[in-house]
């Protein structure tokens, strides 16, 4: 059983209260109402009831969205993983078409070596992408249309995984540490709803 004073905290606007515990304690203030079954108990649920319905849909709305970044964190990192598998198949395909590994060619694409790509931070990837495409573009002649192709694509798919990751995550902080609206709505009703109650059953802490 809840204390007073954190039934008071839970009423009442208190910084500290999360939506998720807000909105979990407004659901049952909403069937405790309900429990009376006349006005103005049940007037006070049918105000409050639809609020909380938005605010616990807006919550599974930020669910979605850590979701979102997790899996664009996993893209990122599978890309990573991909990105070096896919340079090490490369490296012979290239040297075979462009004249050897000690070819000018051969050695635009690599002039670090392969661990340049196979051991890479994310830092330098959107770099090594973009000399990729522009490499494959300059030997398509050379080089097999389908590698040419995923060469010149690294780019774009590199740019939708960090892009995607970075965005998500900084949405899903706005909603994990901003008030929304449907919150302010919920602590307003229930704030009257509060009042209400010590109005009607003054000194009544269990009421």
């Amino acid at each position: 059983m809840l204390s007073a004073e954190a039934y008071f905290k839970l009423m009442f606007n208190d910084e500290k209260t999360t939506d998720s515990a807000k909105a979990a304690f407004c659901v049952d203030l909403v069937l405790r109402l309900n429990q009376e079954r006349r006005p103005p108990f049940t007037t006070w649920a049918a105000g409050l009831d639809p609020l909380v319905r938005t605010l616990q849909a807006e919550l599974g709305e930020v669910d979605t969205s850590l979701q979102k970044q997790k899996t664009m964190t996993r893209t990122a990192d599978d890309f990573m993983v991909d990105f070096g598998r896919q340079l090490t198949k490369a490296s012979p395909v290239i040297a075979a078409a462009l004249g050897g590994v000690e070819a000018s060619g051969y050695l635009e694409f690599f002039p670090e070596g392969l661990d340049e790509y196979t051991q890479a931070p994310k830092k330098n990837v959107l770099r090594l992408t973009q000399r990729l495409g522009a490499l494959a573009a300059e030997y398509s002649a050379h080089l097999p249309e389908a590698l040419v192709r995923s060469l010149t694509g690294l780019e774009g798919e590199w740019r939708q995984c960090s892009g995607g990751q970075t965005t998500s995550r900084k949405t899903t902080k706005q909603n994990r540490n901003e008030r929304s609206e449907a919150r302010m709505a919920v602590d307003l009703m229930a704030h009257k709803v509060g009042h209400w109650i010590a109005a009607e059953f003054p000194g009544n802490v269990e009421r």
